[in-house]
């Protein structure tokens, strides 16, 4: 999605809000539909979403204007200058210009916002006279990922440092994350909005949000778990879908909710809903144990035994980026 002087990418839209710009990570038109405000604030989170541009100019001004929705948490814009990492700037609440120093001479420029407990909104980028400016977008195969706060990784504390960040700027992908802490519920709106989108891959987090509060039964589980994977599939009948259910939570593994459902019951259902689906005949459906990406041996990783820091992160991101190009490279990429 481009704008005069950026390109934007992780987005599904960009509204006007005065002076400034808000990105969505769902369709603001239509989030009345999901019935959720907790969902519809989360989706104004900026997580995973980047300005591109290229300029020869020696900086860049970026006006920003935060405002925080969780308990207070260090925040950063990152930038990047032809893929590496240049400077990682603080930015507090409220309005304040996001200064970028930059080599001068024609570069490719990204820039990461804040992923994490504010909605971040944008202003109009600004350079020095005699500087040039125009968008710049990456070409890279189309990367989906939805999941709960162990996608949009709250504990991290560098946007480009969460393992979906991490695992994109590897392989070149161009990453929409769509991770909302406790909002994971397999809400019918989230699976109509991936399947609008383009997509060369799809990952599903059938995480720990389907066991905490015990929002689903033993009975409702299986059904809405399958729904949400075939209303994405019905659309993308050739994109690699890769399905991962709850990493290990040591302290809950054999712990019932109110409806009597344990962690590792959970992991059991939703891995069987993904062999069900398999054996109807998704061959381009993919499954990977939580267990596999963050077992009972990494939880020193996490802040509570669930939630991994930076390390942690940098696990997952090492252990789940060879899956998902393996599922990959089983199909072509799809291009629009």
């Amino acid at each position: 999605m481009t704008d005069d002087l950026v390109n934007w990418d992780g987005v599904v839209a960009v509204s006007d809000a005065g002076q400034w710009r808000q990105p969505w990570r769902l369709p603001p038109d239509r989030l009345a539909a999901a019935f959720s405000p907790e969902l519809a604030e989360h989706a104004a989170v900026a997580t995973g979403v980047r300005l591109g541009l290229v300029t020869d100019a020696a900086e860049v001004t970026l006006p920003v204007h935060s405002t925080p929705i969780w308990q207070p948490r260090p925040r950063f814009v990152d930038v990047f200058v032809d893929g590496r990492l240049t400077q990682r700037v603080p930015v507090g609440s409220g309005a304040e210009d996001v200064v970028v120093a930059l080599p001068g001479t024609r570069s490719r420029v990204e820039l990461w916002l804040p992923h994490r407990g504010a909605v971040t909104r944008v202003g109009a980028p600004s350079v020095p006279a005699g500087a040039t400016v125009e968008p710049w977008e990456s070409d890279g195969p189309r990367w989906i990922t939805y999941g709960s706060s162990l996608t949009q990784c709250l504990i991290t504390e560098a946007p480009s440092d969460t393992w979906p960040a991490r695992i994109a700027r590897t392989h070149g992908w161009r990453m929409l994350n769509l991770g909302f802490a406790a909002q994971a519920y397999l809400d019918p709106f989230v699976a109509r909005a991936i399947a609008a989108r383009p997509a060369d891959l799809i990952s599903v987090e059938l995480g720990p949000n389907l066991y905490i509060r015990g929002p689903f039964t033993a009975r409702s589980l299986g059904g809405l778990a399958a729904g949400f994977l075939e209303t994405i599939r019905a659309a993308h009948p050739d994109v690699p879908v890769v399905a991962f259910s709850p990493p290990v939570w040591v302290q809950r593994e054999n712990e019932p909710n109110p409806h009597g459902l344990t962690l590792r019951d959970v992991r059991a259902l939703v891995e069987d809903v993904v062999a069900v689906l398999q054996r109807l005949g998704d061959d381009n459906l993919h499954l990977v144990s939580g267990a596999e990406l963050f077992g009972a041996g990494d939880a020193a990783l996490t802040v509570d035994g669930l939630h991994p820091d930076a390390a942690g992160d940098a696990l997952i991101a090492e252990r789940f980026g060879p899956r998902l190009a393996a599922a990959l490279a089983t199909t072509a990429p799809v291009r629009s």
